[in-house]
């Protein structure tokens, strides 16, 4: 569900994709159903806390994480600009928030009002429903070549001579070449515009229990940004490939005491979200000693940022992530079977789509070990193996079988681990 301001009518949208067309009537009935189920019950506190930190943190971190923030800001102003809103309330979003937070502690049904208001009681409503064609391309090529063909038969022969000849002297200026006095008007950047030394961040390093610990300032609007990245060296190849999804569990199945609905809203109360992911690292050390390619490290890394004074309600958070997951919970094989699906549909288009990446991504392979290790995490191999555990989920040995292999794999990164 998402909102969309460009109009001068904001607009809500609900979507869901791989529907089966006979149930698209009942999806809509449950989109009516569920708003109207909200409008009575509302919100618990907890979860508009969490989505209010949410939002303050991802428009504070913005400057700071975009590059293009400065633009982007500039065409976000537009819309408000050309329908007379007061663009300078655009930049402030500290007030309306804590507005928001004092009309909810007075009692007032602010969502549920909101939700009748403008989705329930509004009929301005349009059904959209997509569905794939295998004729698709050819139609529209069809339709192309009708369209050209109308086209042509309506000129005359006087426009159509006409027609020939700015074609013909169109490419004959697009084949020639600019003039040097156009050439030298284009903006350009010689190299010795450049700044030719590159700036040195202060890092601080210090030793932390068996891992490093790095820390250095830089301007985030008080937002703290916390890297973990556990070396997981002791690793053999099989396990290399359930790297992944040791990943995806870690993030999706919650903590041992905590259920994934519940510790989302933990995370969304006192953080700006937590990742966890599989990476594999160039060893520079080894590349600056001599010749060769260097060996790959497999890294299990975890990322999270949170305001300054919420740093330990991070660190606490992360920490279970790794020390009491929640791959042994009771519903955590129907989420794993639900996210392997999910990634295994994902990865299939993505590989079909591109003929030669397949292709490329297992040449290298074979020639780099750094490359290999990133195949085995990111290309073919890490598809076959979300095939190998679809199929297996499906039989009763499936779901012990990959649940005691990530708690294996996991036990192992934990104990042979140097973080950083």
């Amino acid at each position: 569900m998402f909102p969309a301001s460009g109009l001068i009518q904001a607009s809500f949208s609900v979507t869901m994709t791989s529907v089966e067309q006979s149930r698209k009537d009942h999806f809509f009935s449950l989109v009516l159903s569920a708003l109207e189920d909200i409008a009575v019950a509302g919100f618990p506190g907890s979860e508009i806390e969490a989505a209010i930190n949410t939002v303050v943190i991802s428009l504070r971190t913005l400057p700071a994480e975009s590059s293009t923030w400065g633009v982007g800001m500039l065409q976000g102003l537009a819309g408000p600009w050309v329908y007379g809103r007061d663009i300078f309330q655009e930049f402030s979003f500290t007030s309306p928030l804590n507005d928001l937070r004092d009309r909810l502690a007075a009692g007032e049904d602010v969502f549920g009002d909101l939700i009748r208001e403008y989705l329930l009681q509004n009929n301005h409503r349009v059904d959209c429903t997509l569905l794939p064609s295998p004729q698709l391309s050819a139609k529209l090529q069809g339709f192309k070549t009708e369209l050209i063909k109308e086209k042509i038969d309506s000129l005359t022969p006087e426009s159509a001579q006409k027609l020939a000849a700015e074609t013909i002297a169109f490419n004959e200026f697009q084949a020639d070449s600019d003039s040097p006095a156009a050439i030298a008007s284009i903006p350009m950047l010689a190299v010795s515009d450049l700044d030719q030394i590159i700036d040195e961040i202060p890092t601080e390093v210090m030793s932390y229990r068996s891992g490093t610990l790095l820390e250095f300032e830089q301007p985030t609007a008080g937002i703290l940004y916390v890297n973990v990245a556990l070396h997981t060296d002791a690793i053999d190849e099989e396990e290399l490939a359930l790297l992944p999804l040791l990943s995806i569990a870690l993030a999706n199945t919650g903590t041992s005491d905590m259920s994934a609905a519940d510790l989302n809203v933990l995370m969304g109360q006192v953080t700006g979200g937590i990742s966890v992911d599989a990476d594999v690292r160039r060893n520079s050390s080894e590349h600056a000693s001599g010749p060769g390619k260097p060996s790959p490290i497999p890294l299990l890394s975890l990322s999270g940022k949170c305001e300054r004074h919420k740093a330990v309600n991070l660190t606490q958070i992360m920490s279970s992530l790794l020390v009491s997951p929640g791959i042994n919970r009771s519903d955590s094989q129907a989420i794993m079977t639900q996210l392997i699906d999910a990634f295994e549909t994902q990865y299939t288009n993505a590989w079909t789509a591109d003929a030669y990446a397949p292709a490329v991504s297992m040449s290298r392979a074979m020639i780099d070990p750094y490359a290999w290790a990133n195949d085995q995490i990111g290309g073919l191999p890490w598809l076959w193996q979300l095939q190998h555990w679809q199929g297996r989920l499906k039989t009763p040995t499936g779901w012990p079988d990959l649940r005691d292999a990530l708690n294996q794999l996991l036990s192992r990164v934990l104990s042979s681990a140097r973080p950083v």
